[in-house]
């Protein structure tokens, strides 16, 4: 993708957080067309999808490091944060929110592949260049996008759902990166590709790899389940709550998920919210 293509719909103000670094448009351009170029982002559908989440990641490219002080990731040991502070000091940071311990390290570690004096981002000071160096902010995005996640794959097949399932780990301001998304395929006019027999931006959970994976699929219904008022992002709607409920219970039911106490949770949680919603309708 052309600097003149990314010119015309970049919409930058990373003067929100001057504390962040204050950047001349031109150099993001740059390094976002070296770097996707570098990790395989080089057509318009892998663009219009990997822009779009950073443009809601990075809120309207505002900034580079998440706004919230990162002690809601005390203790995640999912994250690799185990020690006292480890929250604030591995916050998401980059274009697209590298968070937790864990990641700062496996990017870190492929770092140490290209050159083995890399620094090492998961010690102070070193961690916050995620947010203060652009070059870095650009490279762990587009490392985190397909050396880590593999989400090309899933751009060339349009699945927004589990792009943001993938990226967000839920789905938080899902309506607004589809909209994002919508706005970009047509405006760069992206055509519909040959292995996809569907309409580009037109997104179904039952079209989506999420639907066959029971932690996403249950995911998917508690933030459209109306009982869930603090998951934001989708809206409300009682039918696709029900419609993603019962897909989980019957990945549950048919052996399509690992059986341990959380999805044993999630299951009982599951056939107890339909049987509530359906007394809705």
């Amino acid at each position: 993708m052309s600097y003149l293509e990314l010119k015309s719909y970049l919409h930058f103000n990373m003067k929100v957080y001057p504390d962040v670094y204050d950047l001349k448009k031109e150099i993001l351009i740059n390094n976002l067309n070296y770097f996707m170029k570098k990790f395989e982002i080089n057509s318009l559908i892998r663009a219009s999808h990997f822009l779009s989440q950073i443009e809601h990641e990075s809120a309207y490219f505002s900034t580079t490091q998440e706004i919230a002080d990162g002690s809601k990731y005390n203790n995640r040991i999912d994250l690799g944060n185990i020690n006292e502070n480890d929250g604030p000091r591995y916050k998401g940071r980059g274009l697209i929110q590298l968070t937790g311990k864990i990641n700062y390290q496996k990017f870190s570690n492929y770092k140490k592949t290209i050159d083995k004096n890399s620094l090492d981002l998961e010690k102070e000071p070193n961690n916050e260049l995620l947010a203060s160096n652009i070059v870095y902010a650009t490279e762990a995005s587009c490392w985190f996008w397909q050396l880590y996640k593999g989400l090309n794959q899933y751009a060339d097949e349009d699945d927004l759902i589990f792009i943001t399932y993938s990226i967000n780990g839920g789905f938080n301001g899902y309506d607004d990166r589809k909209n994002k998304t919508i706005k970009l395929l047509e405006k760069l006019k992206v055509k519909k590709s040959n292995d996809l027999n569907k309409k580009l931006g037109i997104y179904n959970v039952n079209d989506s790899k999420l639907y066959n994976y029971f932690v996403g699929i249950y995911s998917w219904a508690r933030y459209f389940d109306p009982k869930y008022v603090k998951l934001e992002g989708t809206g409300k709607n009682l039918k696709e709550a029900i419609n993603a409920y019962q897909r989980s219970i019957f990945l549950y039911d048919n052996n399509k998920v690992k059986i341990n106490l959380d999805n044993t949770n999630r299951y009982n949680n599951a056939k107890n919210r339909i049987n509530s919603l359906l007394l809705s309708f």
